[in-house]
């Protein structure tokens, strides 16, 4: 376990884009359907031997973060089987089915603009029984 002094030391040394790096990956949903607690909550991997906790981080530090990935990453949607991934301004569109999608952007530190599983495989599958996980690329959704 680290120590407050250790912790003190390594959280006002970094800037929150070294802290980033830290990671393999980092993440938020910015509408996480009906768990409104969910929302601007940072999730990641931590890369091998890295000591970083993100609930070490900084109230302050987190939202200079979870700035930069709504800048920088992915922008992405989980969607339940029956969405079929249609945006809300396309006339398909449908509520009844949409209506539980949850948002967020994801930010791959090693290969930037590359997106992965792991908002749905660890989050909204198992939470919300999500299928499926879209993301944006070029102002066009795709499935992933």
């Amino acid at each position: 376990m680290t120590d407050l002094n250790t912790k003190l030391k390594i959280f006002t040394k970094l800037s929150a884009l070294e802290i980033i790096e830290k990671f393999e990956y980092i993440s938020i949903f910015t509408n996480y359907y009906d768990r409104p607690n969910r929302n601007n909550k940072l999730f990641g991997r931590k890369k091998a031997g890295s000591d970083i906790r993100i609930v070490d981080i900084s109230d302050e530090t987190k939202k200079v973060i979870v700035e930069y990935i709504k800048n920088n990453g992915v922008y992405f949607f989980t969607a339940n089987d029956d969405d079929e991934g249609y945006s809300k301004d396309d006339s398909r569109f449908d509520i009844e089915y949409c209506e539980d999608r949850c948002e967020g952007f994801y930010l791959d530190t090693e290969s930037k603009g590359n997106i992965n599983f792991e908002p749905l495989d660890n989050y909204t599958e198992y939470d919300l029984g999500h299928a499926r996980m879209y993301y944006k690329e070029n102002d066009q959704i795709k499935q992933l």
